[in-house]
């Protein structure tokens, strides 16, 4: 392999994409409820079968089970499903925002 080339280790194939969403982290078993959890406004960056790529202005806590609302056109319909928070990383240093893979559950 040459030098500075990147290994691609995703396994499905991603669809770019430009969705708003809603982001709300759910407490865990053994965590008490999060009373002060809002619900965060976030963007698709992309989808795959399994998952998609998130950006939001805030950090989502790696690990937590999320509900994700999805909205259906301009209808004011959303669809809400769960996800898990599999990574999250700031984006850059000149870039303000977060930056998260969510998986599928539903």
């Amino acid at each position: 392999m040459k030098a500075g080339t990147k290994v691609e280790r995703r396994r499905e194939k991603r669809y770019p994409q430009n969705i708003d969403v809603l982001v709300r982290e759910l407490p865990g078993c053994d965590e008490p409820e999060l009373g002060s959890a809002t619900t965060k406004p976030g963007r698709i960056q992309n989808v795959s079968t399994n998952g998609l790529c998130l950006l939001t202005f805030q950090p989502i806590r790696p690990l937590a089970i999320v509900r994700c609302e999805f909205p259906v056109c301009d209808s004011g319909i959303r669809i809400p499903t769960l996800m898990h928070v599999r990574w999250t990383r700031q984006q850059s240093e000149d870039i303000r925002g977060y930056i998260s893979g969510l998986e599928a559950l539903l």
